[in-house]
């Protein structure tokens, strides 16, 4: 999903950015990148991509483990159709807000 987004973002960008003058689109393309770039500045980001454990806790996906065996999920014939608990909406949610990507940057 996030893939197509972004593909749709980039496409569209593109589209819209041909009928622009040089100045502005080098100026919208670092408003789109300025970010990107700070935010791999940012020394945390390299302490969560040094190892699995690390990379895990940044996409809340470590908490997947102990989820699953307090609800005894190997039991489940279709575990992905049983509704989740309150826990385990908060932790869809929370891992949601970790891994999106929001467009709204660069469409603004």
């Amino acid at each position: 999903m996030v893939i197509e987004n972004m593909s749709t973002l980039l496409t569209e960008h593109s589209q819209r950015a041909m009928q622009l003058d040089d100045e502005l689109q080098l100026s919208r393309l670092q408003t789109i990148i300025r970010p990107i770039i700070e935010a791999w500045r940012d020394p945390a980001i390299g302490s969560y991509l040094r190892d699995f454990p690390s990379f895990r806790e940044l996409l809340a996906i470590d908490k997947y483990p102990e989820y699953f065996l307090s609800r005894e999920a190997w039991k489940l014939d279709e575990w992905s159709k049983s509704p989740l608990d309150a826990f385990g909406q908060d932790l869809r949610n929370e891992i949601s807000i970790r891994t999106d990507v929001s467009c709204d940057t660069f469409t603004s």
